[in-house]
């Protein structure tokens, strides 16, 4: 049975015919992102997040979710890297448009989007 590396690999081959700021690409790109991230193959995970993300903004727009998602993708590889500071836009981009398009805003508490505890981002969002 094929690994999901390989299948995305091709998948990425195939979708490239449509050119290479296709939308198709960009998904394809992103859930490669996420193999490599779950590989702990970080560079290759960043660099795949990086190509899509402008991809997502200019089909999807700036303020999209699916933007957000891939921020925060981003925020996570770099954190994993030891790249804080360089993370921090990620995430906080992540963070404010994560509050604008789902969640309630809590001004209270800052916002443990990187911490490993909460499940899912929406938990960790919730938290803010």
């Amino acid at each position: 049975m094929p690994r999901p590396k390989q299948i995305f690999l091709k998948a990425l081959h195939e979708a490239a015919r449509f050119g290479p700021e296709d939308i198709r690409v960009a998904a394809t790109l992103n859930k490669l992102g996420l193999v490599y991230h779950e590989e702990n193959k970080l560079a290759e995970a960043e660099a795949a997040f990086r190509r899509c993300l402008p991809i997502f903004e200019v089909t999807y727009g700036v303020d999209s979710i699916d933007v957000a998602n891939v921020n925060y993708d981003i925020g996570s590889v770099l954190i994993d890297l030891g790249k804080h500071a360089d993370a921090l836009p990620f995430s906080e981009g992540a963070k404010h448009l994560m509050k604008g398009l789902r969640y309630k805003q809590r001004e209270d508490r800052s916002c443990p989007l990187y911490d490993r505890r909460f499940s899912s981002r929406a938990q960790a969002v919730d938290r803010c």
